[in-house]
């Protein structure tokens, strides 16, 4: 599942939270706004995933991340 939506990323993580608990799909995640990225990070811990940075920054300071179900 890939989601980079301007600001957005929490709803449509809210809305995919079914899917997420059901089939736990890997997430390329781009978040806008350290408020934001923080909320998701949140939420996929959640959830059960273990998240990565893509990028070069550490986890906290990342705007995009791969999301892993951590069964």
């Amino acid at each position: 599942m890939k989601i980079d939506i301007e600001g957005a990323e929490m709803l449509a993580l809210m809305g995919a939270s079914q899917a997420l608990n059901q089939k736990h799909p890997m997430i390329f995640l781009a978040t806008h706004g350290h408020d934001v990225h923080k909320e998701c990070c949140e939420f996929l811990n959640n959830c059960g995933y273990k998240i990565q940075p893509i990028d070069s920054n550490e986890l906290e300071f990342s705007k995009e991340v791969i999301a892993f179900f951590n069964a």
